[in-house]
């Protein structure tokens, strides 16, 4: 794999990020029964506090974009790895259209054609839960599926060339306009394709959730296809491209065998757990 500077200039690829955009004050918090979906987001607060209650609950405060990970509510809280119901609630494709942030959220970013759905599928255990289509950029929506207490939200893939460019920016307003947005965001997971460097549309969201502060993992896709004795160096490389942009943890994985699955679960479950005071 072809070394990367971590540091090196924003690329301009299938993502067109928009850094610096104005924060507007909160919306309005929901239900603490989390039933309503009707309102949607009016903008994202500042950055500056490492601690608050649980957003999802309405419990106010601000984000926590910097923190080692979200700090949600003790109702959020699960016992185990299994994610036990799961189910699509409904696919966005314009930005005024996306639905109140009312629950943690675990967000799945990667090109077009990395294996998002597949993965989503994996982890839940289901085989379609998550549609997955043979043609790159098929998917230009925003997906969010329910999963137990919980949203799974699988964005748009980016870096498919064949694509309008009118069709271009309604992506990247989608997929910009939902970071802006007031969410409760436990944790991203960035789909990298384990056989390959990350491309020049990887390295930019890279940067882009560095830049915003995002906590992310990393999930290394398709690493049934490596050698097992290619599986603990290419992942230590990865390790090393991640780290620089606040990278929290890497995982090879592989949709068709499962492996990592396990790990990537336990990860998604402690961003969701609340951190305890000594």
């Amino acid at each position: 794999m072809t070394s990367i500077d971590p540091y090196s200039n924003p690329r301009r690829g299938g993502f067109h990020i928009r850094h610096g955009a104005e924060r507007q004050p909160p919306s309005p918090r929901v239900d603490d029964e989390h039933r309503s979906l009707q309102q949607p987001p009016v903008g994202a607060d500042s950055v500056s506090a490492r601690t608050t209650p649980c957003r999802a609950c309405g419990g106010g405060g601000r984000a926590v974009l910097d923190a080692p990970q979200y700090t949600a509510h003790p109702k959020h809280k699960r016992n185990t790895h299994e994610l036990q119901q799961q189910r699509i609630l409904a696919s966005y494709g314009l930005s005024r259209q996306l639905p109140d942030s009312d629950r943690p959220e675990i967000v799945f970013s990667g090109r077009s054609n990395v294996g998002k759905s597949s993965l989503i599928n994996k982890l839940c255990n289901r085989k379609k839960l998550a549609r997955v289509s043979a043609t790159p950029g098929k998917t230009a929506t925003i997906n969010f599926y329910r999963v137990d207490t919980a949203y799974f939200v699988d964005l748009p893939g980016y870096g498919y060339a064949k694509v309008s460019n009118a069709e271009r920016e309604r992506w990247d307003d989608l997929i910009n306009s939902y970071f802006e947005a007031d969410r409760a965001v436990c944790l991203l997971v960035q789909l990298l394709d384990s056989r390959h460097a990350p491309s020049a549309d990887d390295v930019q969201m890279l940067e882009y959730l560095h830049y915003h502060r995002i906590p992310f993992v990393a999930a290394l896709t398709k690493g049934d296809k490596l050698k097992k004795s290619e599986m603990a160096a290419r992942k230590e490389e990865f390790e090393k491209i991640c780290a620089p942009y606040g990278c929290q943890g890497v995982v090879l994985t592989s949709a068709e065998n499962g492996l990592g699955m396990d790990e990537l679960r336990a990860l998604l479950e402690a961003s969701m757990t609340p951190e305890t005071e000594d």
